[in-house]
This record gives C-alpha cells, sequence and structure tokens, in this order.
C-alpha cells in the first residue's frame, strides 16, 4: 500500500495530502469504537516500521505531483507510536515549501513524553482528540491499551500545549450512549477553555465504524455544543456533512485501482464525496470493483458509503 495518499478535500483544512506511517497494518494505542479503520487490538509501539527513508522519498515524489494545503501525518493507526517521528518532521520541514503546513493527527495519548513534546515541536498544527475525561466512558469509546491512563494523558495534554509555538486544534467526537451526557460535555468543555486553542471541532459518527455504534442527533449535537458556546474565547466549529460536498470538478483526479483501494481503505468516501473527487475513469474503475465485491456499500445515517 502507498505510503502518500490524496489530496484528500478536508472540511477543516482544505486541500491534505495524507501521510500513513503505517501503511500495511493499523498499528494503534487505541481501538474507539468510532474509528473508521477495522478493529484491531491496541499496542502500545510499531511492530512493523517503515524507512525514514522511504517516508521522505514517498512524499518528494508526491509533491512534484500534487498541490495541497496540508500534509498531514498520519497512520493506519497512531503516528506517534512511529519510532523516527523527530527526524522524519525535521527533514519534512526542509523538503516542504512554505506554503504548505505540515499537520498531524493524534490521540494525544503520548504527549506526556518529553521526546514525543519535542519531535512534535517541528509541526506547523496538531490536533489530538479529546472524547471523554470520564474513565469509564474514556474506556469504552477510546479502548486504550492497558500502559494508557487517562491522568496522565490530560497531564501530556496540559504540557504540550504550554511548549508548543504552532496551532493547536481539539476535536470532541461524541457516541450515542457513551460520552453524550451534559456533564461529560461541560467537563471536557472546561478543560478544553483551559488551553491555548485555536479551534474546538466537535461532531459525531458521519463515517461508518468499526463498532456498533451510533451516532448522536443533529439535535442533541447542538445541545452539547452550548457546554463549548459558555465559552466566548473558544472558537467552536460544528461542521454540516453537506457543506464538505461543494468541491469544485476542476478537483477531479484520476486514481489507479491500487491507489483507490488504499485511499477507501483509510477513509470511507461518501458517494457524495466519490462523485466530487474521482475523474470519470476512476468512477468506472469504482463501479467495477464495488461489482466485484472488492469495494462495498453501507449506509451511514443519510449517507451511502464506500468502504473496503
Amino acid at each position: 500500500m502507498e505510503i502518500v495518499f490524496g489530496p484528500v478535500h478536508s472540511r477543516r483544512f482544505g486541500r491534505s495530502l495524507g501521510v500513513d506511517l503505517s501503511p500495511k497494518i493499523k498499528q494503534c494505542n487505541f481501538d474507539c469504537v468510532y474509528c473508521e479503520l477495522q478493529k484491531a487490538k491496541s499496542v502500545d509501539s510499531m511492530g512493523d516500521v517503515v524507512p525514514l527513508q522511504e517516508i521522505i522519498e514517498s512524499v518528494k515524489k508526491a509533491l512534484e505531483m500534487h498541490q495541497c494545503d496540508v500534509l498531514t501525518l498520519t497512520a493506519n493507526g497512531e503516528p506517534t507510536l512511529y519510532p523516527h517521528l523527530k527526524d522524519l518532521i525535521s527533514n519534512l520541514k526542509k523538503i516542504v515549501p512554505d506554503s504548505i503546513k505540515l499537520l498531524l493527527l493524534t490521540n494525544g495519548s503520548l504527549l506526556w513524553k518529553a521526546d514525543i513534546r519535542e519531535a512534535l515541536q517541528g509541526l506547523d498544527i496538531l490536533k489530538f482528540s479529546c472524547d471523554s475525561l470520564e474513565k469509564r466512558a474514556f474506556k469504552r469509546i477510546d479502548r486504550p491499551h492497558s500502559s494508557l491512563s487517562l491522568e496522565t494523558i490530560k497531564e501530556g495534554i496540559v504540557r504540550f500545549c504550554e511548549e508548543f509555538k504552532g496551532e493547536i486544534v481539539a476535536e470532541v467526537l461524541f457516541v450515542k450512549g457513551i460520552n453524550d451526557s451534559l456533564s461529560q460535555a461541560q467537563e471536557i468543555a472546561a478543560f478544553l477553555a483551559s488551553l491555548p486553542l485555536c479551534r474546538v471541532d466537535i461532531g459525531s459518527i458521519d463515517r461508518p465504524p468499526a463498532y456498533k455504534v451510533e451516532a448522536i442527533s443533529d439535535e442533541r449535537l447542538e445541545t452539547l455544543a452550548q457546554c463549548f458556546y459558555a465559552y466566548p474565547h473558544l472558537q467552536v466549529n460544528l461542521p454540516k456533512r453537506k457543506d464538505s460536498n461543494n468541491i469544485s470538478s476542476q478537483q477531479a483526479k484520476s486514481y489507479t485501482q491500487e491507489q483507490l483501494l488504499g485511499l477507501i481503505k483509510r477513509r470511507p468516501l461518501s458517494i457524495k464525496d466519490a462523485q466530487n473527487m474521482f475523474d470519470s475513469q476512476t468512477l468506472a474503475l469504482l463501479d467495477t470493483l464495488c461489482q466485484k465485491g472488492d469495494i462495498k456499500q453501507c449506509r451511514v445515517g443519510l449517507d451511502t458509503f464506500y468502504q473496503v
């Protein structure tokens, strides 16, 4: 599977070129119930490590071929588990143009480690998740590795926010019946309000999840959002899925079968997303793969998604 994928249109960051630090298998210290990747047992380290130079060369090649607003370090799992993270980020800063921001998406679980915080200082943007500060709900929704402690994670987030000079974004994802109580939302909002954040993204499940869990209603999401609006200095983003489909047809791209399967495996796409992202040849290939059973369709709410 390819290391670099996309560009993908991100509702929050624009055109995102993804860098998968674990392209072959899922390697994560969480096993979140809402994850759009396949379920997998949590781990505390990467057993399958992509060589640093292989990632650098893949990024160089991709930057020659594609335009993007952000280069997003992610993983088929948790990117801060990558053992050469500091060297990777420092090398990427040398080859990525100033016009492209370097972003990393993390569950925030390893920010208590000094070497991880140091490695991340070269980023322009870091986005971390914070789904619950209540121990029982945290274990139910994020299913963390046994080595992780909620209090330690929380302390690490605070330390990182004190030291980091770039932009910090937090994300909260609510799941019906697990972390959608007012008391939990109030606790999360109070904690995030104490941090120097550029933005807080709140939402619910909008892609096929790894486990049988449900999204909360738009009405419930609006109710929980009031807990965050109570802090006027917080910039709260409550995205609407219908807005994510307004992508110019001029951005339609051609994908090979390997690229298409790799992209959808990492990020299930709605039918509307696909129609806006792909050219006619790729859409025909998508239809063929669906007929062969290599790609399946499933419904989440009102949308139908392509999923590997």
